[in-house]
């Protein structure tokens, strides 16, 4: 908001969405996901890269079940994810479950349900790819977020890449219940 004699500031007055950092909040956030419209782009299994296979603690090569996503809420999208499950943790799900079910619930179905994450919260610029799938200039900024999921095993079963408009998105972090790390 730019005022007059105050300057431009940053307000908090849009639709965004509010994601608590808590794991249990994160789940109960995406399952609570009403007019919220999910269009799945890409979905395969396909080999692990090396960021992917170190991210899921698995070999160069495994196959993982890949999928990209988008969702809009009243036609504006902001989110726009690509998610890696290790195959024979999402093998009994397809790309419309992908756009019906957040995922968390697919993983909670298929008995591996999140009990911690780690998480990392950056920023970049859209590529004509980000651009294009969320409605937003070339060069537009973007929150990015990485993230590893891992089930009461211990074992990653979700690695995470998003990209949201600031705009459209934001995160909210508890800090009374969150250990907090920066870096730079």
């Amino acid at each position: 908001v730019r005022e007059q004699g105050r300057g431009t500031r940053v307000t908090n007055e849009g639709f965004g969405t509010i994601v608590k950092a808590s794991v249990h909040s994160l789940q109960h956030s995406l399952r609570s996901r009403r007019h919220t419209r999910v269009t799945v782009l890409e979905f395969a299994y396909l080999p692990a890269n090396e960021e992917t296979a170190a991210a899921l603690g698995l070999h160069g090569g495994d196959v993982v079940q890949r999928a990209v996503r988008v969702s809009a809420k009243n036609g504006l999208p902001y989110s726009h994810l690509t998610t890696y499950v290790p195959s024979q943790v999402g093998q009994n799900w397809s790309a419309q479950d992908m756009g019906r079910l957040p995922l968390v619930e697919l993983l909670a179905r298929a008995g591996h349900a999140g009990v911690r994450g780690e998480q990392i919260i950056s920023a970049t610029l859209a590529d004509g790819a980000l651009a294009n799938a969320l409605q937003l200039p070339f060069g537009a900024p973007l929150l990015k977020v990485s993230r590893t999921i891992y089930d009461r095993h211990d074992r990653a079963v979700e690695y995470l890449q998003g990209h949201y408009p600031p705009g459209r998105y934001q995160f909210s972090i508890d800090r009374k219940s969150t250990r907090l790390n920066s870096s730079h």
